[in-house]
This record gives structure tokens, sequence and C-alpha cells, in this order.
């Protein structure tokens, strides 16, 4: 860290309560329809409960209720003590006239609007106006100097008129650009987030990002236009002091200035990754280190008879005043923004793009547009190149798939032995239930059962393709590093939306088995196990109920130090037995820490959280570490041994 940096305050989006804890109370109502109750409750965002015939309310003041109040009692421990602040603060935000959407918090009085028309299809030129809304997330901690505020933002990109204003077709032409993305709805009138079949006329269309790109804004001034996409990706970019001039209009229940932690913060010390030439502390020191234990990859491609075309922007012109900005007590204003033209230097087919990456320069010399391709891909290093950097040898086998954007096998679809991986150049024009067939076929015909999807954009691009290189090697069975300096083995528990999953790792941070519910036996463990837990409060105990072992618990926080560039590594201790771990750059955005908590055993909390971050680098890529280590990341490309540990 620099002698500048040291010099600014480092903060993190905690706030001081003014709340009297004295007057935290339980209210208890006798009522027909406890569970009934308890869930119109909990809609507003009271912590309710329902005990017996009784509905017990937590908060500073009673809610209103046409049935007889028969108990009023103090919280008994510090979980009672939080569900009082935090159904308090809801309250608060209610009254605010902030809309409760799920656990946060929506300002219907701060937006910023983005008029556009859309850009290509059958409705092209059509008006619609895109609305961003600030969105908060408020809940009660912990600390060791009492209980704080933790306060983060995010946003909502929505129309700005209800859907019965959009005309028929439009609604399906959006999801038809993103199948994987079902479309949805906001009720801001009954504070819902609905699926768009169930949405009335009057809410408002939700909207990913890859239906904002269908978007644009004109030139008002010179040429070109502006994908709207630009504008909220911009917009809605998580900015530390953003976030303290809304928390200003929370100053009737917490204080706006946010806690300071003293500098420099404690940061893991022990761990290091093994490469095949030396140490290292990141992925992508692997240009320098290699992979290690190099092996020969076979690798099948296919590919669609397509062109793809690199594409460069350049700035023509200035929209409209098409950006209106509006902030809860403040006036509107409005911004133009640049407009852009794409050239198209270069022009590659499918069969040309995997020739470079996929094939020696010498027998590319031999191709019929050598020089075209060459001058096309001088800036991006080739797949082979890269690998051969890494000490990895690959190996292309033929012939390869050619296949019709329906999905359909036309050449090479005969059965193959001993490949590695598949890899499917998917042009934008292979619409995703082909992709689906055609790797259903590869796996079923051809028999590989490794499969890996590439676009033609991340292979033009210099650093998309460097990392699809190492996600490539990574998934075909090569071993970046080892990681050295622990003795646990871990046994990952992650807790899904139906059930609960295991993956046990070896101390190097291999996987070594991995399936459904619990493992079987918890004595057919290595003796030098802990467990990391990820998931919600209330299947703790039976995680606990299961296992004596150490258990850790391991939580995606909502916690951001005001610092973006701090060190990885980094952790702030609220708790003698709890940490905030920044394990990841948050590269684009800003990061969020890791909560790990000792919840069960005696071991040492620095010696967690380093095996912890440690565990980050392999559920990662080149250049970024994994926001969760591997032993409870929902999906990893690392290779399963299947193998009982010695």
């Amino acid at each position: 860290m620099s002698a500048q940096g040291q010099e600014k305050p480092l903060q993190v989006n905690l706030f001081p309560l003014r709340v009297d804890l004295e007057a935290l109370r339980i209210f208890r109502f006798r009522t027909p329809e406890p569970l009934k109750i308890r869930d119109d409750l909990r809609d507003t965002g009271w912590y309710a409960f329902a005990k017996g015939k009784e509905v017990w309310v937590y908060g500073l003041e009673a809610p209103k209720l046409p049935f007889p109040l028969v108990g009023v009692e103090r919280p008994r421990n510090p979980q009672e003590q939080t569900q009082a602040l935090n159904s308090h603060l809801n309250q608060r935000l209610l009254a605010l006239e902030y809309v409760r959407v799920g656990p946060e918090w929506l300002d219907p009085q701060t937006h910023m609007a983005a008029e556009g028309v859309v850009a290509e299809g059958p409705f092209k030129g059509h008006p619609l106006v895109l609305a961003s809304h600030p969105v908060f997330r408020v809940e009660v901690v912990r600390l060791e100097q009492g209980f704080f505020a933790l306060v983060d933002m995010e946003h909502r990109v929505l129309t700005k008129d209800g859907i019965e204003r959009i005309p028929n077709g439009l609604l399906e032409y959006f999801q038809s650009l993103a199948p994987e993305q079902p479309l949805g709805a906001l009720d801001l009138e009954a504070r819902k987030e609905l699926p768009l079949t169930e949405a009335p006329p009057r809410a408002r269309l939700l909207l990913h990002p890859a239906h904002q790109a269908a978007l644009e804004a004109p030139a008002a001034q010179g040429r070109g236009a502006r994908r709207l996409s630009k504008d909220t990706f911009a917009g809605n970019q998580f900015r530390f002091n953003d976030l303290l001039k809304h928390a200003s209009h929370f100053a009737d229940f917490l204080d706006p200035s946010p806690l300071t932690l003293p500098l420099p913060l404690e940061r893991v010390s022990a761990g290091r990754l093994r490469m095949a030439r030396g140490v290292g502390l990141e992925a992508k020191e692997v240009n320098r280190l290699a992979f290690l234990g190099p092996q020969r990859v076979r690798v099948l491609l296919a590919f669609p008879e397509d062109k793809v075309v690199k594409k460069n922007s350049k700035p023509a012109g200035h929209t409209g005043n098409h950006i209106h900005i509006r902030t809860r007590g403040e006036g509107e204003y409005h911004v133009n923004k640049r407009t852009f033209v794409e050239e198209t230097p270069h022009e590659l087919s499918t069969r040309e793009l995997l020739l470079y990456h996929f094939v020696d320069r010498e027998r590319l010399q031999n191709a019929k547009n050598e020089k075209h391709v060459l001058a096309a891909m001088w800036n991006v290093p080739s797949l082979i190149a890269t690998w051969r950097k890494w000490g990895l040898d690959l190996e292309p086998v033929r012939p390869p798939v050619k296949y019709a954007p329906t999905g359909e096998v036309l050449e090479g679809g005969s059965k193959r032995n001993g490949v590695d991986v598949a890899v499917i150049l998917a042009p934008e024009s292979v619409k995703q239930l082909a992709l689906d067939a055609l790797k259903k076929k590869i796996r079923r015909d051809l028999k590989v059962q490794r499969v890996q999807v590439v676009n033609p954009d991340t292979l033009l691009a210099r650093a998309e393709a460097s990392s699809f290189a190492y996600h490539l090697a990574v998934r075909a069975g090569a071993l970046p590093f080892k990681i050295e300096g622990f003795s646990w083995y871990v046994l990952g528990l992650r807790k899904g939306k139906n059930n609960i999953s295991w993956r046990l790792l070896e101390p190097g941070g291999q996987p070594v088995d991995e399936g459904p519910g619990f493992p079987g036996k918890e004595e057919e463990l290595p003796p030098n196990t802990l467990v990391h837990y990820r998931g919600e409060r209330k299947y703790l105990k039976q995680v606990q109920a299961w296992t004596k072992r150490p258990v850790i618990w391991i939580q995606e926080s909502h916690l951001r130090f005001s610092m973006k560039e701090l060190p990885l590594r980094s952790y702030f201790r609220p708790l003698p037995e709890v940490a905030y771990l920044h394990t990841h750059s948050g590269n684009p955005g800003w990061p969020r820490a890791l909560r790990v908590e000792v919840v069960q055993g005696d071991v040492p909390l620095e010696e967690v959280l380093a095996q912890v971050y440690w565990l980050t680098k392999p559920a990662g890529g080149l250049y970024n570490p994994g926001k969760l280590p591997l032993s409870v990341v929902d999906e990893t490309s690392w290779p399963r041994e299947r193998k009982k540990p010695s």
C-alpha cells in the first residue's frame, strides 16, 4: 500500500445506530390465524414468528393489529436484539416511502432514466425508456463495539412504463435475445417481483443487460448510436461516496458517518501456490512459472461455417439529452453522451479463427489466407502458443466437427477415443437450444464428456483469449498449481434450494470426491478434516448435529471497504470468532468481503482464514481468484479424481 493510500482513512459500510437498545421489545398477539398474520407482517418488513396461537413481533413499537396484545417482553439475547433492530429499521424505511422488494428497498424517488429505441429486428425504432433505481439492503450486525447497520446498494433496471404500454410481440423479441434469462416484472404497488406470466399490466418489465443491449440512443449531432447498456452499466456501478450520500437520507435511525478502521489491516500470511518452476501468490504467475505437471491435451474442435468480425468502435457524435437523472430531495437534470460507429477492419471465417488458435504457426503459414489471418490477430496471443509457455502440449484431434446453426452435425460425427475436451465455437447466430442439442450429441455419440463453449469474441480479444486458454487447460485436466502450507482436508457443504451437497478437497486444493447430501459416515473422512459450510443459519444446527469436527461458516456478505484497491488477503475482525476477508478484486465492480466464522471446534481463526483465502485461487481464473473458496463454490471445472483419500 502506498504512503498516499495510508493517509486516507479506511472505512466500511457499517453505520452506528441511533436506537435505544433498552426500548427493544417482543410483542405477543393472540390471533386465530397466526401463520397468515405472521406472513402478512413479514411482507412489510416485520420480524414475526408464530408461537402456538400467538404471533411474536419484534421491534420498538407494536404494529397496529386488530388482535389482543397479551404480553410484552424484552429480547433475551443478541440474536433477538438483532431481529428487533432489523424490524425497526424496516419500518423506518417504509415510512420514508422506500418500496420493499424481497430483502431489498427500492428508492422510487431516485432514478437514472435513459431514452432509446429498439436497435434491430421487427420492432426497430420503437421507443422505450429504461429507469435504473437504487436498491438498498439494510441489516443489523453485531460488533464488539455494539450494533451497527450494514447498508449496501445495488441497482435495478426496469421500463419506466408498465408492460401494458409495451406492444404485442416485443416481449417475445426480448426473450428470444436471451432465452436463458427469463423476463421478470416488478409491481411497485404490490411490492413484489414476479414472473412475467403472473405480472399485472401495471408492473414494469425488469431487463437483463442482454436485453438492455438491444436498445440504443441515436446521435442528435454527428453519426452513430449509443447502446443503452453502456449507460446503465456505468450508472449502476457501486461507488462508496455515492453510498454515503444516500445514507444521509437514513439519518433519523443511523449515523451517516461510517465506521473507520485502523490501518494497516491484518493480512493472511500463511500459504502459497506451488508451480512447475517455483512458488507464486497469484494464478497469473503460471505465465512465468508454468503449469504443474505438464501433459499433452487432446482437443476436438467444433464449428459452424460462418464469418466472424473483428470490430472497432470510434466516437462519431453525441446523443440528445437522452439521460434524465433525478435524486431524492433534489431536482432533475439531463445529460448527453457520445455516440459511436463500428468499423470492420478484419473479417475471418470460423475455420480461420480456430486455425490461428489451435494449429502450429508453421502449418498456418501453409494456409491460403495466412497473411490475412495474422494481420487480423497480430495483438492476440494464440492459444497453442500460450499453452506452450505454460509447459502444455496441445494436440487437435482430426477431423474436426462441422455443424449447422440448428445443432445438426454435418461432418466429423464419428466416435473419438482419448479426447480430453471438446471446444465448440458458437457465434451469436447459434441459439441456445441448438447448442444444447449439439453438446448432447458430442457427449452421447462422440463419447467426449468435457465440453467447453466459446464465443468468437472471446478469441478475438487479447485478455479474454488468455483467460480462456487457462480455463480450457484446467477444464481438460491440466493442473496449474497446488496449495502449500496446510495439513487440513476440507469438506465443503453447501445448501442449495433443495438439498445439501458436498465436496471433499485434499490439502493441496484438489477435489477428491463430491456428491449430494452428506458424505456417508463421518468416521470415513480423514482424521484431519474441517468442515466449510455455506448456507443459511437455520440449517447450521443440522450440520453441527452431523459432525463434531471444526465447522467454518462461510457467507457472501454485503460488507465493502472504502478502498477499492485494498490489498487482497486483508481482513477485518469485528468479533474474536468472525472476520470479513477481502478475497476478490471485484473487477468489474466494487468487491464485497467474505464473512468467515468459526462456529464449532478449537481451530485458530487466522489459520482458517488463510486456507479459505488460498482455496479461492483454484475457484477462479487466470487474472482473478474466485469470490468463494473451491470447497463451497457451486460449480468447479477442476478435475474430479473420484478417489478416496489414503
